[in-house]
């Protein structure tokens, strides 16, 4: 039997399947087809379908979401499919870490997932940063205290509400570019998207490091879409891991059944 990972983002939702001690990707559907529960049962049963899964094979489903708006409904499709309550993510499950920040309640459920995949695969002190509609960083300690972290706008994001704003601009084709200074509007703008993001994220962790204390200079893990294209270009970034919030979802699922 297998379980289901089930990462639900601002903008698209992973699923993974978990099997064996460890989780491989299904695919991606658009998070705005799961609003409605007719609508994501179809969206599920396409997806499986084309990944070639058996459904009477799941026991059960585990969900980190950003959106409430489609949780409740893909939870009634995975609870139909797999005949039990689909665990989500919430502080108050067993989760391996221990969550030292002023309001826990109000974590995002991908940021635990990407802090507890983190941590159990590199210990601490470690970093991530997701590359998503909004980019974020977090932050666990050697003891394994999850201290929070940052989040600011995703580079897609970004440069939509700049090109929304700008008259004359839009958003250029996301290639890196060779030269920081942009020769053209296009350029300017890409080198702004990608190579800004790049100072950013770098300098962000860089300041968060001073502040973690202890235990040496921490891992730094990258995730999310682009992870690949920005991570060669930041001096700060040690590896990239394009499952791990699902990796994290896995073992907060061990963690409670």
């Amino acid at each position: 039997m297998t379980r289901l990972a089930v990462d639900i983002g601002n903008t698209s939702t992973s699923f993974g399947m978990i099997a064996g001690g460890g989780v491989t990707a299904v695919g991606d559907v658009p998070t705005k087809s799961l609003v409605d529960e007719e609508e994501a049962s179809c969206a599920v049963t396409d997806l499986f379908g084309r990944a070639g899964i058996d459904r009477e094979t799941m026991e059960r489903a585990v969900i980190a979401s950003v959106v409430p708006a489609a949780t409740a409904p893909l939870a009634g499709v995975l609870r139909r499919f797999t005949g039990a309550e689909p665990l989500e993510i919430s502080p108050a499950l067993h989760l391996g870490i221990r969550l030292e920040v002023d309001e826990p309640d109000e974590l995002g459920a991908d940021r635990i997932a990407n802090a507890v995949g983190a941590y159990h695969l590199h210990g601490g002190p470690v970093m991530v940063v997701d590359f998503g509609t909004a980019t974020t960083i977090e932050v666990v300690n050697k003891s394994g205290a999850f201290l929070g972290g940052a989040i600011f706008a995703g580079v897609f994001t970004a440069a939509d509400a700049l090109a929304a704003r700008g008259a004359k601009l839009s958003r250029p084709s996301i290639e890196w570019p060779d030269e920081a200074i942009g020769r053209s509007t296009a350029g300017a703008i890409r080198s702004g998207m990608l190579w800004g993001s790049v100072a950013q994220i770098d300098g962000l962790l860089r300041f968060m490091a001073g502040e973690i204390g202890g235990g040496g200079g921490p891992t730094v893990i990258a995730t999310g879409g682009i992870a690949p294209l920005v991570a060669p270009h930041s001096e700060r970034i040690d590896e990239v891991d394009l499952l791990l919030t699902l990796k994290g979802l896995m073992w907060i699922e061990a963690n409670n059944r």
